[in-house]
């Protein structure tokens, strides 16, 4: 994000891993530093998927991320990760980079993403506008099957928002639905393997 302080360089893959860095510039020049990282709640796959002993392990891999970064005032920045899974799920979770003491807190149920293809998402692109209500946060993602889908994220991120300052500060129960704006089956032959935007317009508020 331009608005954020430094660039942050999130990676995703197998076993179900995310891993977070934030490249920053002080007066000693620029710096990376691990910023968070998030396994699954049974813990890291192991290397063979025999499971006649412990527990069972999923083959279950990310496959695509595209992150947005919203300013959350003296609290810090909260950064969102759109993924999408080998299992064919796509949601939106959030890390919370508080500013003055640097802890952080993952955030898992922002919101699911429901109704689009069956078929595993390899591709994600976000894009973040200002709108009258409030910043416009459009995602589109690509699939094996060759289909592209539309996405309006922006009430769930108001709605996570909202909760996340409130005097409350809860969880929400459940991860809200979300279907896509549009779906647009058979653009390719195979799968999406990329996917860009770009805003356009004197508003930059057109996707192309």
């Amino acid at each position: 994000s331009r608005k954020c302080k430094g660039v942050y360089v999130t990676a995703v893959g197998a076993k179900e891993v995310i891993m977070v860095w934030r490249i920053f510039q002080d007066a000693e020049g620029l710096k990376c530093r691990f910023a968070g990282g998030k396994e699954p709640k049974c813990g890291l796959r192991p290397k063979t998927m025999n499971t006649s002993r412990g527990p069972k392990f999923t083959d279950l891999r990310y496959l695509a991320v595209d992150t947005f970064v919203f300013d959350n005032g003296s609290q810090g920045e909260i950064l969102f990760l759109l993924v999408s899974s080998s299992d064919g799920l796509i949601k939106l979770i959030a890390l919370e980079c508080e500013g003055a003491s640097g802890c952080i807190k993952w955030h898992d149920n922002i919101c699911e993403l429901v109704q689009g293809s069956s078929n595993p998402t390899l591709s994600i692109s976000c894009e973040v506008s200002e709108g009258a209500q409030g910043k416009i946060v459009i995602a589109l993602t690509g699939s094996t099957d060759g289909a592209v889908c539309v996405w309006d994220l922006s009430s769930a991120v108001r709605g996570f928002m909202s909760t996340l300052n409130s005097t409350l500060g809860s969880e929400q129960n459940g991860a809200p639905i979300v279907s896509p704006l549009a779906k647009y089956e058979g653009l390719h032959d195979s799968g999406v393997n990329s996917i860009a935007t770009h805003l356009t317009g004197k508003d930059r508020k057109r996707i192309a």
